[in-house]
């Protein structure tokens, strides 16, 4: 029987020991090789793990903000139903409104979230008149000068009545009358004092002719709040003197001015609640002429106004 020798690498040929090195050599760089990509499998996994967290947290953030863009949609949607839908009148809005628009465009005895609001006056602050359009005589002018809001719009005039205001061409600086600027300004609130000058005029054409003033206003501001504003008591030497603004007068056109009110949209204010001596009469100290306030006594009609806004509120 042949004997088997043994393998022994050191009598192989040269070429042959370079050939067997050579592939040894190979399966390292293979196995290197294997656990680089098994690493960098490792590594692209882990990154993906990462860029999973990434894309949850753009995904909630777009919802969030596709949530925010429906909400805003919706309230637009609701401001204008309500514009369209009359909300002056005593309509009852069936649905619930976001709390947003509680102050805007809301009626009294409108369902909001389930409770029934109404609209009491109340107390604001200043910017409540930034929006806002005083129309009135010499006494507004002096409101005007002592005891102005920030960025309200004043159209005043010694010796202005309603039955001339639609005449004075002049009145508004830059537009064709008081009718031209209505129809070209728009304001959140519009506050009218008259009554003074037209004391002389029958009382009913007085209160017809105030009626038109107040109906076209609305036609050109449809979406203000309008405030009546009662006229103002003369002192008791002045009533006696002049036979002029006698407190019963007055007291009898001021309470068919707040028969004009509806509390929705247009709102009487008294402000002789503030201006008077406790007998109907302006108090004498008030004044240098008896009609006419001191300077120092407007803030009392300032401070009376901005107590006295209308605001919706929620009904107890």
């Amino acid at each position: 029987m042949k004997r088997i020798k043994r393998f022994n690498i050191k009598k192989m040929p040269l070429f042959f020991s370079l050939l067997l090195g050579a592939v040894i050599f190979a399966a390292g760089i293979k196995t290197d090789v294997i656990a680089k990509v098994e690493g960098n499998i490792l590594g692209i996994s882990e990154d993906s793990d990462y860029l999973d967290s990434l894309d949850e947290m753009a995904s909630a953030d777009a919802k969030a903000l596709e949530e925010e863009r429906l909400r805003k949609e919706e309230n637009k949607r609701i401001d204008e139903e309500l514009r369209n839908s009359g909300w002056t009148s005593a309509k009852r809005l069936e649905k619930d409104v976001p709390v947003e628009l509680i102050n805007e465009f809301i009626e009294p005895g409108t369902v909001i979230n389930n409770t029934v609001t109404e609209i009491i006056l109340d107390k604001v602050d200043e910017d409540y008149f930034k929006d806002a359009l005083f129309i009135g005589d010499s006494r507004t002018d002096g409101l005007r000068a002592y005891g102005s809001f920030d960025g309200a719009t004043y159209v005043c005039a010694t010796g202005m009545s309603v039955f001339k205001i639609w005449d004075d061409k002049d009145l508004v600086k830059g537009y064709n009358g008081l009718l031209d600027f209505l129809r070209k300004k728009k304001f959140g609130k519009v506050y009218i004092m008259l009554g003074t000058n037209e004391y002389g005029y029958e009382e009913n054409a007085y209160i017809k002719k105030f009626g038109e003033f107040v109906d076209i206003v609305r036609k050109n501001q449809p979406d203000a709040i309008i405030y009546i504003q009662s006229i103002l008591y003369a002192t008791i030497n002045y009533e006696k003197k002049y036979h002029d603004l006698e407190t019963d007068g007055v007291n009898s056109r001021n309470a068919k001015l707040k028969e004009m009110a509806n509390d929705e949209d247009i709102f009487y204010l008294e402000v002789n609640d503030c201006l008077n001596d406790g007998t109907d009469h302006l108090p004498s100290e008030y004044t240098g002429d008896g009609v006419h306030l001191y300077a120092k006594y407007y803030p009392l009609w300032r401070d009376y106004l901005l107590n006295h806004a209308a605001v919706t509120v929620v009904k107890h």
